[in-house]
């Protein structure tokens, strides 16, 4: 027997059958989604994940997230290109093995042998087969033993790619017990967030413009306090959105003047919730009424400016990059002022010298005198020692890009997501620069690329660094949050990083890039650069392996830094090459 609660979700969810309003009556068609960037970047990633050789992929989120939508919109997009079968785990103990030859066509006596052989035709044809799996979080375990059997291990031909999509508990496929060889093969881990208050809104306004229905005229009839009691009382999740709207039209008889403000909403979200429905606290109305601070202000369009700049010039006493030069050198601080040094050479306030003990170069050499005997001719003045001529520092050209104006983020990141479907590196270049120049979205996707592993080397400190970038995308908080509870020790012994590439700007900004070194993932880097015409050594800290410096350098270099702030290894001196 039902209780309350179900009894009336199942009198809300039914509700539909006798609105008059067709917006919220039936599930939209694929050209009426609503998809936000987030979205958007998820399928993306889909996409991506399938160009490489790990051949599982969990999505996981709440029920009624979105899940199923998402992944619907998948297969309409390429199902032209792939071979696509999908199953619905709807009760535990489901064997994958009898459904998956199903969710492909297979009927034969023998499915699998039926399968196996369709895999082959489509890796001889490169037509990638993906299947589907809803409700992963039902896998049994014979069922895991026929994904080990029909995925193969990273690094070699891959026959199946599965995208194992179900609830929260999706994610515990991540973690042990699990078998080992599985786990290897699994690519990355999707979650689905919640709609912002701003995207429910949105939404809500898009389910009513494209169904244009006659009795609202395609505008929907909340106002801002409504659409804000919504989101709250539904957390942002879509099926929860829909539910509750449904509600309310199927009251709209009651709205006094059709107008459905946020006291009839509270009204109509009052009874789901002492009925204990909604999913989460139906907040109080604000005294004097709810005021959308967002709508409320109206701002200038801002002029383009420049994000925030990560360049410092280094402290006093501040401890130099070069602590770890190879065998035969070693940096030394810089003589007293006035001193006169013959055959060495000062690079920006340091002297490069062999390794061997500090010279006082303050000091004059001390003449050598000889006792001669009596009415011997006069001892020859002393010779000064050579001077010693020293290497000069190491340096290296790197690649170089001149460029006249600051670039356009959003555009830089439309262009990424164009390239990640033919060139991953390039793309991965893209979003970096879009994410340097203040795009957040870039930046959460980055982080989900580097927590994954999906095109790049895993790096839980890089996706970390990303995420933080984009502090207003819920879900790089959300992620951040989950990643800080992991241990983020930088190495102990950290590489050397590599510079690879720097862009410049007539307007004066340079653009720098690097590659991690080799080894556990350093937390941060101190950058030190020369800006042209001085010979002024400065400083910046940072988390990224990229900075937009707001001058022009003449030449920089990187380190990793250990766990006590001080530098690892630093990199030769990268040098731009002539435009």
């Amino acid at each position: 027997m039902l209780g309350p609660r179900a009894l009336v979700e199942r009198a809300v969810d039914n509700a539909f059958d006798t609105l008059s309003c067709p917006c919220f009556a039936s599930a939209p068609g694929r050209h009426q989604l609503y998809l936000t960037e987030a979205h958007r970047d998820h399928l993306a990633m889909i996409k991506a994940w399938t160009k490489f050789d790990r051949g599982l992929l969990v999505l996981s989120g709440p029920a009624r997230i979105g899940k199923t939508v998402l992944t619907s919109e998948f297969i309409a997009q390429s199902s032209g290109d792939m071979k696509i079968g999908r199953v619905t785990l709807d009760r535990p103990g489901m064997d994958l093995s009898q459904e998956a030859p199903k969710a492909f066509g297979i009927s034969s006596p023998d499915p699998l042998t039926e399968l196996t052989r369709l895999l082959e035709k489509g890796r001889s044809t490169y037509r990638k087969c993906v299947l589907i799996v809803d409700n992963a979080h039902l896998l049994s375990e014979p069922s895991k033993e026929f994904l080990e059997e029909i995925t193969a291990a990273s690094g070699l031909p891959q026959p199946l790619y599965v995208l194992l999509v179900g609830r929260g508990e999706a994610a515990a496929l991540l973690d042990p017990p699990i078998h080992d060889e599985l786990r290897r093969r699994i690519g990355g881990h999707l979650r689905m967030q919640p709609l912002t208050q701003a995207e429910t809104a949105d939404y809500i306004a898009h389910r009513f413009r494209v169904r244009k229905c006659p009795c609202h005229g395609g505008r929907q009839p909340f106002d801002a306090g409504g659409l804000w009691l919504i989101h709250e009382a539904s957390g942002g999740n879509p099926g929860q959105i829909d539910r509750l709207v449904r509600h309310c039209l199927s009251r709209e008889r009651m709205a006094p003047g059709g107008r459905m403000d946020e006291v009839y909403v509270h009204v109509c979200l009052s009874d789901l919730a002492q009925a204990g429905t909604l999913p989460h606290p139906l907040p109080d109305l604000p005294a004097g009424g709810y005021r959308d601070e967002a709508a409320s202000i109206e701002e200038p369009a801002a002029p383009p400016s420049f994000p925030e700049p990560y360049v410092g010039t280094a402290p006093a006493g501040h401890v130099p990059l070069l602590l770890e030069e190879p065998p035969a050198r070693r940096w030394q601080t810089p003589a007293l002022a006035g001193a006169a040094v013959i055959g060495l050479v000062a690079i920006g306030g340091y002297v490069l010298t062999p390794d061997r003990a500090p010279v006082d170069q303050a000091a004059e050499t001390p003449a050598v005198t000889v006792q001669a005997p009596e009415a011997a001719s006069p001892a020859p003045a002393p010779i000064a020692p050579e001077p010693v001529a020293e290497p000069a520092p190491r340096q290296a050209a790197i690649v170089t890009e001149v460029e006249e104006n600051a670039p356009d983020a959003q555009i830089l990141l439309t262009q990424a997501l164009e390239a990640d479907i033919v060139d991953q590196a390039a793309a991965l270049a893209l979003y970096k620069r879009a994410a340097l120049w203040g795009n957040e979205r870039a930046a959460y996707y980055l982080g989900q690329l580097y927590e994954t592993g999906i095109g790049v080397e895993a790096d839980p400190n890089s996706a970390r660094a990303w995420y933080r970038k984009a502090p207003d995308i819920s879900g790089a908080v959300a992620r951040l949050r989950e990643l800080d509870v992991a241990d983020a020790s930088p190495a102990e012994v950290p590489g050397m990083p590599t510079p690879n590439r720097q862009t410049i700007l007539t307007a004066g900004q340079s653009e720098l890039y690097w590659s991690a070194p080799d080894g556990p993932d350093p937390v941060q880097y101190r950058v030190e650069f020369n800006v042209e015409g001085s010979e002024q050594i400065e400083q910046i800290d940072t988390d990224l392996t990229a900075a937009l410096i707001e001058q022009p350098v003449a030449r920089w270099r990187v380190a990793a830094l250990r766990a006590d702030g001080t530098p690892g290894p630093a990199s030769d001196w990268a040098v731009p090459t002539a435009p």
